[in-house]
């Protein structure tokens, strides 16, 4: 939801297991739905994930999407009516302690016809097949209404602000390198709640050297 200068209101939420599961048995993975079929997402269906988050005003590049999937392998799903895709989901999970669901996209004319719903439901239960313990998502003030039904509950609101940055100068913070990367995961660990090394590598592998870290007197990241 816009609130003007630039500013957008989301909802950071989790789902927990005590509140309400999901059973595989009300959503198969990898089954079939009125309709449409649901299956694993492949690099060849990116086009169409790109297209969704054209149609949906969202700001993902290729690049976004190729980490998904390989940040969790059979992860991301796609839905497929005669041969056409019509709905995504992706999922990321780290260390079992807790996953994210993301990217339910269905484009305009598929929508209200259960695709979303089914596609968010089968992310979650795939990964509460793996055993992931708790489940978060963020979600738009439209969107919430939904997940509160399915038992998510909101942790804290998220601001993103849109604009044009200003070069200033900043001591103690220079260019990460591959070499801090070790430094990087021990800080960022206990903060997370969960390792997270495979994602720090791949944004510093994607960035082009736009990211930054700060280092204490004895060499200690104090914040990245």
């Amino acid at each position: 939801m816009t609130i003007g200068g630039g500013q957008s209101w989301f909802y950071r939420m989790s789902f927990l297991h005590i509140y309400q599961r999901i059973t595989l048995k009300e959503v198969s993975v990898g089954g079939e739905y009125s309709g449409f079929r649901i299956r694993t997402m492949t690099r060849a269906d990116v086009s169409a994930g790109m297209h969704f988050k054209t149609l949906a005003g969202w700001n993902q590049i290729e690049q976004d999407w190729e980490r998904f999937l390989a940040l969790s392998p059979g992860g991301s799903f796609v839905a497929e009516a005669e041969g056409e895709v019509v709905g995504t989901v992706v999922t990321v999970t780290f260390e079992m302690h807790c996953g994210w669901v993301a990217m339910v996209l269905v484009p305009p004319e598929r929508r209200r016809g259960g695709v979303g719903s089914a596609m968010l439901r089968h992310g979650i239960a795939a990964m509460q097949q793996k055993g992931v313990r708790t489940i978060k998502l963020d979600a738009t003030s439209m969107g919430r209404q939904v997940y509160l039904k399915l038992g998510f509950v909101d942790e804290y609101g998220v601001q993103r602000w849109q604009g044009v940055g200003q070069v200033r100068a900043c001591q103690g913070v220079c260019a990460m390198q591959v070499l801090d990367l070790e430094k990087v995961v021990e800080y960022d660990a206990p903060i997370f709640g969960a390792n997270r090394a495979a994602l720090l590598r791949a944004l510093l592998r994607d960035s082009h050297g736009n990211c930054g870290v700060y280092h204490g007197p004895e060499g200690e990241v104090l914040g990245y």
